[in-house]
């Protein structure tokens, strides 16, 4: 990715972005871990859904948000940056890089 290289010195300098948006973002903290051993369905069968409305409406909202949601954040950010990138929007790119 030789593009990136340009790059470098931006990404150093925000990788840790996201965390201190916790400081200022009320939802950003829960997107940081998630708590896979309070999942009947994790304990029981060793995964949970990949789909982020089955454990909502299994669990409901407050339980789901309430045990960090992790996984769902990183495929919705990845899914963001993969868009930027087939449409060659490169400002957005760095914006969900970091």
């Amino acid at each position: 990715m030789p593009e990136f290289h340009s790059w470098i010195s931006f990404l150093r300098d925000h990788a840790s972005d996201p965390d201190y948006c916790r400081d200022v973002d009320s939802t950003e903290g829960r997107k940081h871990y998630i708590d896979l051993d309070n999942y009947t369905e994790f304990v029981s069968e060793g995964h949970i859904s990949p789909s982020f409305e089955r454990p909502i409406k299994l669990h409901g909202q407050d339980f789901v948000y309430g045990n960090g949601v992790l996984p769902w954040a990183n495929k919705a950010a990845f899914d963001s940056l993969k868009a930027c990138l087939q449409r060659d929007d490169l400002w957005n790119v760095r914006r969900f890089c970091c």
